[in-house]
């Protein structure tokens, strides 16, 4: 019966899916054999809290409880039971969101990234 509760959009362009995630109160991509995952980056940009799943590297950014949750690996239930959590504490999500969202602007915008890259090509043309 997800069909009551979910509309299955299949491939949008980028363009549109980041107008679905604006839209949306929360993102998931329990995903298990995730590496850094930007996906979780523009989610958190838009300032929606995260699920995640532990012990890949989307657990390097989101930190359970702050800016997002992370759920076990291959576990239904775990995951659900995050989804949970978010959705009847309106509040705290929203907090979680805006702290998801500051996180991004402070670390992970194009700037910044430009910033760590010169950073390393000046440690590496010093000798450092």
């Amino acid at each position: 019966n997800l069909t009551k509760h979910v509309i299955f959009i299949g491939q949008v362009p980028h363009k549109r899916a980041m107008e679905y995630m604006a839209a949306c109160e929360v993102f998931t991509l329990p995903s298990w054999q995730e590496t850094f995952g930007l996906v979780y980056i523009e989610a958190m940009a838009h300032g929606k809290p995260v699920i995640g799943v532990q012990g890949q590297g989307v657990d390097g950014i989101v930190v359970h409880g702050q800016n997002g949750l992370l759920a076990k690996p291959r576990d239904v239930d775990s995951l659900v039971e995050a989804l949970d959590y978010l959705l009847s504490h309106p509040d705290e999500a929203k907090a979680m969101g805006e702290r998801a969202r500051k996180l991004v602007l402070e670390n992970y915008t194009w700037e910044k990234n430009a910033e760590k890259t010169i950073k390393v090509y000046e440690e590496v043309l010093s000798g450092s």
